[in-house]
């Protein structure tokens, strides 16, 4: 009985419909309420009253929460009225009318209008009433209501859109996120050396403000040191789809280089926006003669399909797929005529779709620790999506003696996506001192992006990028380094391209490069590094060979340049059902330096839950003529609290230790918490006496002595199924609720109640006075009138009762006599010790 979330009632009167095999369509009765047939009952079934099985199952009146569907698709979560029949009018089950346009219905479409806007004078409207073509169904077990809408009267439907409202703050509670380990080094000739190490990540979470510190410890022979990486508090602002920060944070970094400041900011969150509608995709437009078919397809494989109304439609809610290539439409009409377009779709990070806008705004100062005088500055951006083919952006970052301004422009084009924009700076009152630097500078910073997947190939060529900035062009950082250190150091990029490419060659070959390079004003040379390479997967593994080179400044030293190949063979090995994901990895490598080395690994997981992971490896190497072997290995275990690992590794003249340890602690209102996970969204988990039972979180999680777990990784801003598996519970205790979905806002805690009873299972022979046994279906009831059971075949009642009950009774009617006081008796033994307690009752006349 664990987790059904089914109420016995509901159980029993599905059990009563096909052991009687009558129902009476809602044509003869009021909607979803059923008649059942009491001839095939007992006795006639004339004892037994099925009055409480024919009425439709609803919730008690009030207001519920209650996650909606309309057409079989999820729209999020409303509030439901519940009104019982009055002498003011029948029962009936409503929407707030502010909430209609977010159920997608399009009001104006209905019929009757001056019928309609009279019901809409209403704050609760009941759908039904609007039009007789509407249905809705709820569902008691579940808490879910599903709204069967014509088509004709819906509107449109921003796909994976959950409505604000639905976002949950979450409870006060603060948490610390931790990475610590512990290393020793043993050389055989200058003895012992030990590190200790630990990140930190804490928060506060109080009314709605999410206060967040950032920082790492080490400690060794030489000492010990805490630096400090950021402090900030940071706040929702719903109504701009952005973050409120204040304190120690960084800039967005997607038309400006990023800059760590202190200070206030207000930025864009496309994490607020629905799937739907974040990144770039274009707006699909066509016509329609008949209600047709609309079919999108994207590199041969189907992205999106829906069905239109005669006359022009527009398609606004594709997911965003990056560079994945161009979009052929085609309109199916119900004719089975066919029309196809291309929609071209390429994608650069400054794309936005049509209509759709981005902005930041920050003020405060530089922050780096190793300037004395960093500046202050205001930096703001703003992105605007004019069609499916441009996007405008523009910036400017200011502080004293310091001006950048940026323009630019994205374009989506069948030849590819591209990106283009150019910043200009000037700064005055610089020092002289520095080569190269005058006291007053001006200069150009030139960009470009592009983007595209060639269909005929399937080339994916990610990014290729130029920049060019002139001699008098400086950075915010440059300006900083300048105005802020006596002795500044200072790489001014001159020019900067880099490449991605992906190139597939059949179903399981596939090739890639990419590479960067890139030359300062402030020194000679150029730094190159690139890399290339080819892989193949077989029927028993995976082969791969890479390339790759790098150069530092461009000189003539051999330690500036190194050239490596490398070569790897992966095959998946089995060991049973408990040693799972294992793999046998050799790679061998070679530099044109002739050094050379050899390793073989074999790494996996083991246990039920995979909660133990491990890893051996081999290696012999030779490094400017010296030979080594070095052999060692890592256990890695992952409890509900903490993450725990172990490695050592061994070699000619050293060995080395290390320990480590990960996960969360989190205090609130009722307790500390204890995960191994990590992340800043969290949901606290109760569920009184579901001790043992496993939370589908990834990491291994169990509920705790106290019924309580700690679930780390929600994704803010949409919807989270956070599960309970009843095994490994005690079989006393019955989850009434086994899921649940919530939408946290980003960094929030939210709690999350499992509703649970707990007591004993037991399975009664229930008998009368007479001998027999009281009618089938009759209820089981406590001594608080609560519903715990019912009387099924042969007088078999199955229950669940705490301790001590109290009295309990039979009812099968309310008339006299159809009711007895239920007395215990003696066990019945059972076939087995495994099996259910059973036990004999007699219902005694005199309830």
């Amino acid at each position: 009985m664990k987790g059904d979330g089914k109420s016995p009632v509901r159980w029993m009167a599905l059990s009563i419909g096909i052991a009687g095999g009558s129902w009476v369509g809602s044509s003869a009765v009021a909607d979803g309420d059923v008649i059942f047939d009491r001839g095939f009952l007992r006795d006639g079934g004339q004892a037994l009253d099925l009055a409480r099985f024919e009425a439709a199952p609803v919730l008690p009146p009030g207001t519920q929460r209650l996650d909606t569907f309309v057409n079989q698709r999820p729209v999020g979560r409303f509030d439901v009225t519940i009104e019982a029949e009055s002498e003011h009018g029948p029962a009936r089950t409503c929407f707030r009318r502010d909430d209609l346009p977010a159920l997608g219905l399009d009001l104006r479409r209905l019929p009757e209008q001056e019928r309609v806007q009279h019901l809409l004078a209403a704050d609760c409207v009941d759908l039904r009433q609007l039009d007789p073509n509407i249905a809705l169904d709820v569902d008691v077990s579940a808490l879910t209501a599903h709204l069967a809408i014509p088509q004709a009267y819906i509107g449109r439907l921003v796909r994976g859109m959950v409505d604000p409202q639905d976002w949950d703050e979450g409870i006060t509670a603060g948490f610390v996120g931790y990475n610590a380990s512990a290393f020793r080094n043993q050389l055989d000739q200058t003895g012992g050396h030990e590190r200790y190490y630990a990140s930190l990540n804490g928060g506060l979470n109080v009314a709605g403000w999410r206060l967040r510190h950032n920082g790492t410890y080490s400690r060794d022979e030489q000492g010990s040191e805490y630096q400090a990486g950021s402090t900030y508090a940071q706040h929702d602002l719903t109504a701009l789809k952005a973050q409120g920060t204040l304190g120690e944070y960084f800039t967005p970094g997607d038309l400006f280089d990023a800059m760590p400041f202190t200070g206030v900011a207000l930025a864009s969150d496309e994490r607020m926006l629905p799937d739907s509608q974040r990144g770039f995709a274009p707006t699909v437009r066509g016509s329609a003669d008949t209600n047709a078919q609309v079919s999108i397809r994207q590199a041969g494989n189907l992205v999106y399909q829906t069905t239109v109304a005669p006359g022009p439609f527009v398609i606004d809610d594709l997911y965003n797929t990056g560079y994945a290539g161009d979009l052929e439409v085609t309109i199916t009409e119900a004719d089975g005529r066919e029309k196809t377009f291309t929609v071209p779709y390429a994608s650069v990070s400054q794309l936005l779709r049509p209509g759709n806008s981005r902005f930041s705004l920050a003020a405060g100062r530089y922050r780096d620790d190793q300037l004395d005088a960093p500046p202050a500055f205001v930096q703001g951006t703003y992105r605007y999506g004019l069609s499916n083919d441009l996007t405008l952006y523009t910036g400017s970052t200011l502080a004293e003696n310091y001006l950048a301004v940026l323009g630019g422009a994205a374009l989506n084009t069948r030849f590819g996506a591209l990106g283009a924009d150019v910043t200009r700076s000037q700064a005055s009152g610089l020092p002289t001192q520095v080569q190269g630097i005058e006291p007053r500078m001006r200069g150009q910073s030139y960009r470009l992006t592009y983007s595209e997947r060639l269909d005929a190939t399937g080339t994916n060529l990610a990014i290729a990028a130029y920049r060019f900035s002139s001699e008098g062009y400086l950075s915010m950082a440059n300006f900083a380094a300048l105005k802020g250190s006596d002795f500044p150091t200072l790489y001014r990029e001159r020019n900067r391209i880099q490449l991605d490419l992906d190139q597939p060659l059949g179903d399981s070959l596939s090739l890639f490069v990419n590479g960067m390079r890139q030359n300062y004003w402030d020194r000679s040379g150029t730094d190159t590094t690139y890399q290339a390479g080819i892989g193949k997967t077989f029927g028993w593994g995976a082969l791969s060979f890479s390339a790759s080179r790098t150069r530092q400044g461009g000189g003539n030293r051999r330690d500036d340049e190194q050239t490596q190949y490398l070569a790897t063979l992966s095959v998946p090995l089995s060991f049973g059902e408990r040693l799972t994901g294992a793999y046998l990895r050799t790679s061998a490598a070679y530099t044109d330096s002739r050094d050379r080395s050899l390793q073989t690994s074999l790494s996996g997981s083991a246990g039920e839950t995979g909660q133990f992971g491990y890893s051996l490896y081999q290696s012999s190497n030779r490094d400017e003529g010296q030979r080594g072997e070095t052999r060692g290995g890592s256990l890695q275990y992952t409890t509900s609290p903490v993450a725990l690992g172990f490695s050592a590794s061994s070699g000619e003249g050293y060995s080395q230790y290390t320990a480590s340890a990960r996960g969360t602690v989190l205090g609130y209102a009722d307790g500390v918490l204890f995960s191994a996970g990590q992340g800043e969204t969290m949901g606290v988990i109760q569920a009184a006496g579901g001790q043992g039972a496993r939370v589908g979180s990834g990491h291994n999680s169990h509920l705790d002595g106290q019924g309580k777990a700690l679930v780390t990784g929600l994704s803010p801003y949409r919807r989270n199924e956070v599960l309970i598996d009843p095994k490994g519970a005690s079989d006393d205790v019955e989850f009434k609720v086994s899921s649940q979905v919530v939408t946290p806002r980003q960094g929030a805690v939210v709690k999350l109640d499992y509703r649970t009873t707990i007591g004993r299972a037991l399975l009664l022979q229930v008998s009368g006075e007479d001998g027999g046994s009281p009618p089938f279906g009759a209820e089981v009831l406590s001594a608080a009138g609560e519903p715990l059971g019912m009387i099924g075949q042969a007088g078999l009642a199955l229950l669940r009762i705490g301790e001590d009950p109290g009295p309990l009774q039979v009812r099968w009617g309310g008339e006299v006599g159809q009711s007895c006081r239920l007395v215990m008796g003696e066990p019945i033994a059972t076939d087995s010790p495994g099996d259910m307690p059973r036990r004999s009752a007699r219902c005694l006349a005199g309830a």
